[in-house]
């Protein structure tokens, strides 16, 4: 099953109306624990997704969780990174994925995400 990144963006984080998000094409997702406007929210958005990603250093570590409360029957994963810590990225994996290739691969999509800055929902859409 391919994920609709819309739907789990809104499955997972959209069951708090204080919460706001900004999601992007590849699956990254930016949480804001203050209440703020849609505009605010997309700028700052693409400030913190802007922010590159250097081996070595904290941008580029990361934790990994399988989703299985929210998707019990698939193999979707949240990637969550040490700074900014607000970033997330959740996507599909084939059953048995190491979480260094969970890792990566949402690692990868977040860069993807930070070089096109492509948008596709926030959480007042």
């Amino acid at each position: 099953m391919a994920i609709e990144l819309i739907d789990a963006f809104k499955k997972m984080f959209g069951y708090d109306p204080s919460t706001v998000w900004v999601g992007y094409e590849n699956g990254t997702l930016i949480l804001f624990k203050e209440n703020t406007d849609k505009q605010t929210a997309i700028e700052k958005a693409q400030e913190l997704v802007a922010i590159e990603v250097t081996a070595g250093t904290d941008t580029a570590d990361f934790n990994v969780y399988r989703m299985d409360k929210a998707y019990p029957d698939d193999n979707v994963y949240l990637v969550a990174y040490s700074n900014p810590s607000s970033m997330v990225t959740i996507l599909e994996m084939p059953e048995d994925s190491e979480d260094i290739i969970v890792g990566l691969s949402g690692r990868a999509k977040r860069i993807q995400d930070s070089q096109s800055k492509n948008i596709i929902c926030t959480s007042f859409d």
